[in-house]
């Protein structure tokens, strides 16, 4: 099971992060071409209602971004496929994932500026993790109710055969009809004859 969800993850994960790629080369070729503030805005707004993307436009160096905050989620490589994603910009740019709790940063780099960008975590990762977790949990609870009740149902009549045994040698005799699996009844079976000789004796 964590070798299927494992790898459902990383595919998952990378689509993601192709069509977050293709999202902000969109949005990136759209604000290029955008001379006016209005139009600028009107990119703006249409990133952040259609595909949930926040655009800041910002002057001066392009900020470097140290290592230490690039550092990768424990469970995937986001980073690198965010990055793979993103080379078809053909520009510099810098993703920054050391708030994936809340939101990722990527930088894009444009003539004498920089483009800021916001995107929430839950564009990048799957949430199906909790929906496997509990069906783990549920379909464990389930087969192990239905081995205890086949556990109790077998044992039911290796008690009883027990039972039988013990006051057949306390000189009681109670009844005892072989049921249960096959060699339980063989058992109860053999008992049963080797009592009555014995009576007979």
């Amino acid at each position: 099971s964590w070798v299927f969800y494992d790898r459902h993850w990383e595919v998952v994960t990378k689509r993601l992060a192709q069509a977050l790629g293709s999202e902000i080369h969109l949005v990136t070729l759209l604000y290029e071409g955008a001379e006016a503030e209005s139009d600028k805005q009107r990119v703006r707004s249409l990133a952040a209602h259609t595909m949930q993307i926040k655009i800041q436009e910002q002057g001066g160096m392009f900020p470097d971004v140290p290592p230490a905050r690039q550092s990768l989620n424990s469970l995937t490589d986001l980073r690198d496929k965010l990055i793979t994603a993103l080379e078809r910009l053909n520009k510099p740019f810098a993703v920054d994932t050391s708030a994936l709790d809340g939101e990722v940063k990527i930088y894009v780099a444009l003539d004498d500026r920089y483009l800021e960008i916001w995107v929430h975590r839950k564009r990048l990762f799957t949430n199906t993790f909790y929906i496997f977790f509990f069906w783990f949990l549920f379909s464990g609870f389930v087969l192990f109710s239905v081995a205890g009740l086949f556990w109790r149902i077998q044992i039911r009549p290796i008690r009883r055969l027990s039972a039988a045994a013990q006051a057949f040698g306390k000189g009681k005799e109670l009844d005892l009809r072989p049921e249960g699996a096959f060699e339980v009844r063989q058992a109860a079976e053999a008992f049963v004859e080797m009592r009555d000789r014995l009576i007979r004796q």
